[in-house]
């Protein structure tokens, strides 16, 4: 059989033939023989779907059947006579029908439909069987899916098939998933699947109960944990939704870590998501951004903000004047000048609209020097107009020399007219 590199990975390894498994049948007997000997497990879906009409014979045969189409293209090494392309479309369009038929069953009725369509198989046939079912009925019922592959036991591979289907779980019912992983947990059950599952089921903790999470997480258990949920500020970075999500996930960090001054938990988490947040910030509605930041970030957090600003969104100016409005102090410039520098290489024009509103005064005038400063060598003309809003003094007189050595290198005529209509120094 030719392996099919275009089919998605799960689907054509698992569904025909990469991985094997003993018989079907025997796992299940001999999980039936085990139970006796450890306390009962169970998982349950606490949102059953409503009840329904069974599935008739001619709609169970009609998806059995489409099992048996699915392994024949596959397995069929002339490919129908169709084109490679050809062959790959026909072959992803009857996954896609059996993921919407699987798509609104139970996980009972996925396992009858299991055990009819490997009646009769080798054991290596019988584990593709069960494995195309699993991972089509995983896309589109995730959380029964779960749980049936919960119940089948320690099937091979059955690790790689939980992490998917967490994956799938979590954003569809972070509660459910936390309340699954929690159970295997506390049963020992989670360990094949722990430094994987569990960053994305605290990163779903932070989304529900950041309180109670970062708690835990600072708490000597949590802090251990932390050694190995490598990523974890990345999780929930991309796992909180929306600007008051994550006003409230820096809120309850705020007041967990005033609990304990100086932990080195608490800041390492605080430092790396705040590095993730800064990335995501410019995509907000400027109002929600500001608002977040405003609460929540220290100077210090501002100050990597406006460095790390990408003015591509529809509001760079209503950001710049939140930079020029920044409390500023110490030797060091205002931030709004590195902030201009930044964005002059995105929307110049836009820069110079902007500089034009600013009423006069120091913020301007930082401002201003920057926009001509970054000018001096490509656009001396623009560098010496912008040059000229700046009050006379040691500012001014500096840029203008600048600028002065550039453009008579450039058009020494230009800057002659330039210079002798101000009064300025040939």
């Amino acid at each position: 059989m030719k392996p099919y590199h275009l089919i998605p990975i799960p689907i054509l390894a698992l569904a025909i033939g990469l991985l094997r498994q003993p018989e079907l049948e025997r796992l299940r007997q001999e999980n039936t023989r085990l139970q006796p000997a450890a306390p009962e497990i169970r998982f349950r879906s606490e949102r059953r779907p409503a009840p329904r009409m069974p599935l008739s014979e001619p709609k169970r045969e009609e998806i059995v059947g489409l099992v048996r189409d699915f392994r024949r293209m596959a397995d069929d090494p002339g490919r129908g006579g169709l084109e490679p392309r050809a062959h790959y479309l026909a072959i992803m369009e009857l996954s896609r029908r059996f993921q919407k038929e699987l798509a609104g069953l139970n996980r009972e009725e996925v396992m009858a439909l299991i055990e009819t369509a490997s009646a009769g198989m080798d054991p290596a046939s019988r584990s593709e069987v069960t494995y195309f079912f699993l991972y089509a009925f995983v896309e589109g019922n995730p959380k029964e899916a779960l749980l049936l592959g919960l119940e089948l036991g320690e099937i091979p591979a059955r690790a790689e098939f939980l992490i998917l289907a967490f994956n799938r779980s979590i954003p569809a019912d972070p509660a459910f998933a936390i309340r699954t992983f929690n159970k295997m947990a506390s049963d020992g059950l989670s360990g094949p699947i722990d430094s994987v599952v569990r960053p994305a089921i605290y990163a779903a903790r932070a989304r529900l109960e950041p309180v109670e999470l970062i708690s835990h997480l600072l708490s000597p258990e949590g802090a251990e944990e932390m050694l190995n949920l490598h990523g974890l500020h990345t999780a929930i970075g991309d796992h909180l939704r929306n600007p008051g999500e994550h006003r409230a996930f820096l809120a309850a960090l705020r007041t967990e870590a005033a609990k304990q001054p100086g932990s080195p938990v608490a800041a390492d988490l605080r430092n790396q998501y705040i590095v993730r947040l800064i990335g995501k910030l410019p995509a907000w509605p400027h109002d929600e951004a500001v608002r977040l930041v405003d609460a929540e970030f220290t100077a210090e957090e501002k100050s990597k903000l406006v460095y790390e600003l990408q003015m591509e969104g529809d509001e760079p100016g209503l950001w710049a004047d939140w930079v020029a409005g920044l409390e500023h102090s110490g030797p060091r410039e205002h931030p709004v000048g590195g902030f201009i520098r930044v964005w002059m290489k995105q929307d110049r024009a836009a820069v110079r609209v902007w500089l034009d509103g600013q009423p006069e005064g120091t913020m301007r005038n930082t401002a201003a020097k920057n926009y001509a400063m970054e000018l001096a060598n490509t656009d001396p003309a623009e560098a010496a107009d912008a040059a000229m809003m700046l009050p006379v003094g040691r500012d001014r007189s500096h840029a203008l020399a600048v600028i002065r050595n550039e453009w008579r290198k450039k058009d020494p005529s230009a800057w002659s007219a330039f210079a002798g209509d101000r009064n300025l120094k040939q």
